[in-house]
């Protein structure tokens, strides 16, 4: 090696023609460690605020829901949250979701033949409002992200029948397209919202026009 001062080692190493290394890279997080630090029942007013901001009564989500409160770096937060399938947790907030690892579906099992599929917690609530009749005769997966379809591939055969409640948009047209091709038993019930979005965007509108 070269004898030299640390302005000439940085040099050194900068140039293009020397490529070595001690180790393999390793793969570098830039995201923030999520740490569980406590769950429990709502206590924060601003999250019980929320959920009714959303038309979601209380008594509701608070059956699915717990508060959980968590930091990230030096700060320390509370979301709601819903256990997923994996034990991780997705959170959700007035101001941004994520999720404490790992990803995955929500399954609500209840042992009835017939499945509902939603996309999120907020959907799965609303239909708990706007079927309610119906809501505790079916089993429930709430993906909590399109990309979790995959790991529902050994489950969804052992329902008689699906229910497909996912979004009005062109990732929501494109899975349902996909779980009717794959699952002969799988129904599109979108329209039953339409021209809303999603489940919840119905409710909010339904609650705005008190027809609920």
């Amino acid at each position: 090696l070269k004898s030299c001062n640390f302005q000439e080692a940085l040099n050194f190493l900068k140039n293009p023609q020397y490529s070595f290394s001690f180790n393999p890279p390793a793969q570098i997080s830039h995201e923030p460690k999520i740490k569980l630090l406590k769950t429990s029942h709502f206590t924060s007013n601003a999250l019980q605020d929320y959920i009714m901001q959303r038309g979601i009564p209380m008594l509701l989500a608070s059956r699915f829901l717990e508060e959980v409160t968590y930091k990230v770096r030096s700060g320390i937060y509370f979301s709601l949250g819903l256990k997923n399938h994996k034990n991780g947790w997705e959170l959700r907030n007035a101001y941004f979701k994520t999720v404490i690892a790992p990803k995955s579906y929500t399954h609500i099992c209840w042992n009835h033949t017939s499945l509902c599929i939603t996309e999120g917690m907020f959907d799965f609530l609303s239909l708990g409002v706007l079927e309610k009749e119906s809501f505790e005769k079916m089993d429930h997966v709430i993906l909590n992200s399109l990309a979790c379809v995959p790991q529902l591939m050994g489950l969804l055969p052992s329902y008689s029948k699906i229910y497909l409640y996912l979004d009005n948009d062109p990732a929501g047209d494109r899975m349902t397209s996909y779980l009717l091709e794959h699952f002969a038993q799988a129904i599109d019930l979108r329209y039953r919202f339409y021209p809303h979005k999603d489940l919840n965007e119905k409710l909010c509108h339904v609650r705005r026009e008190n027809t609920l």
